[in-house]
C-alpha cells in the first residue's frame, strides 16, 4: 500500500471519528467531565495517537503478542544455555579426572563399559520392570 493511500485512509478514519465524537457531543446531554473527555478524544492529535497505538500494538509485524512470544523463546534459550554450560563443565571435570586419576579411570571403565580384570568374573543383575508392574 503506497504511503499516499495509507495517509488518506488514516485521515478519513480520523475525520469520521472526529465527526462521530462531535455529533455525539452535540446530541447527547452529557455532564461537564464527560464533555471535557469527549472534547479531548475528538482532538485529531489524540485520535492519531490512538490509531497509531492500536496499529502498533495489534496489527504490526512486531506487535505486542509477537514480542511476548519472542521474549519467552529467549528465556527458554537462555535456560538451555545455562543447562548446557553446566553439563559442559561437568564433562570437563570428568575428562580431567579421567586423564589424571587412574583409579577413577578404572572405576569409570568398570561401570560404563563392564570392563574386568583377567582373574575376575562380572555378574550383571538386570531387574525386569515389566514383571514387577504385574
Amino acid at each position: 500500500m503506497s504511503e499516499k493511500i495509507y495517509a488518506a485512509k488514516v485521515k478519513r478514519i480520523i475525520g469520521v471519528s472526529q465527526g462521530f465524537f462531535q455529533t455525539l457531543h452535540e446530541h447527547l446531554n452529557l455532564s461537564a467531565p464527560l464533555r471535557k473527555l469527549l472534547k479531548i478524544l475528538a482532538n485529531k492529535y489524540v485520535l492519531t495517537a490512538l490509531v497509531f497505538a492500536v496499529l502498533m500494538l495489534f496489527f504490526d509485524q512486531n506487535d505486542w503478542f509477537e514480542q511476548h512470544h519472542r521474549q519467552k523463546q529467549l528465556d527458554d534459550l537462555q535456560q538451555n544455555i545455562e543447562f548446557l554450560t553446566g553439563e559442559s563443565n561437568k564433562m570437563e571435570t570428568q575428562l580431567h579426572a579421567l586423564n589424571t586419576d587412574s583409579n577413577y579411570l578404572e572405576k569409570y571403565a568398570r561401570e560404563h563399559y563392564h570392563e574386568k580384570r583377567d582373574n575376575e568374573d562380572v555378574y550383571l543383575i538386570i531387574h525386569d520392570t515389566a514383571a514387577i508392574k504385574k
